[in-house]
């Protein structure tokens, strides 16, 4: 039974993977601005279409997974990318300590799942438009780096993938919606 679940859990990972990675990240060549027709530009409808994915995957973390995370001192370099990028969208300090807090963590030895329940429900009911141009601009650090991806976010956890999609998701609305008016000016 635990081998067939272990496999259930990785068929499941596979598909996600597969289904974030082809929905929700704007492929590199596609980045600037200046060198897209209208015809490249992913819509600003495809674009919310993804984020509403995103965020819908975002269900699918488990409080429990959330505590396990909060436990770290110090996380995984990836996790830690992850978690700065979510924080910088919440408006929030980025520190591994402030992230801990936000996502359930009581001190050094407590966790909240009503806090971390909170933690989810407020990345489900983000407001996407209210993104100020200093976060995006932090949070485009971090995405433009080549090595953030949801595939490498993925490997290190199960809830740094869906976060991880989500932030570029978000990032990549943001992209969208501004080459679109650029475009229309």
């Amino acid at each position: 039974q635990a081998i067939l679940a272990q496999a259930i859990l990785i068929q499941a990972r596979t598909a996600w993977l597969e289904r974030t990675a082809a929905n929700t990240r704007i492929d590199a060549s596609q980045r600037t601005a200046d060198t897209l027709t209208m015809a490249e530009l992913p819509g600003v409808d495809q674009a919310a279409a993804a984020l509403q994915r995103a965020t819908q995957d975002l269900g699918a973390i488990a409080v429990a997974s959330l505590e396990e995370i909060a436990e770290y001192l110090r996380p995984p370099p990836m996790l830690g990318t992850v978690l700065e990028a979510v924080c910088i969208l919440r408006g929030v300090p980025s520190d591994w300590a402030s992230a801990r807090a936000t996502m359930g963590a009581e001190g050094d030895n407590g966790f909240s799942e009503e806090t971390a329940r909170a933690f989810l429900q407020s990345l489900a009911d983000f407001d996407k438009d209210a993104v100020s141009e200093n976060q995006l601009q932090e949070l485009r650090k971090i995405t433009d780096s080549p090595g953030f991806t949801v595939e490498a976010a993925a490997r290190v956890s199960l809830v740094a993938g869906p976060l991880c999609a989500w932030a570029c998701v978000v990032e990549s609305y943001h992209r969208s919606v501004v080459q679109v008016s650029s475009k229309a000016s």
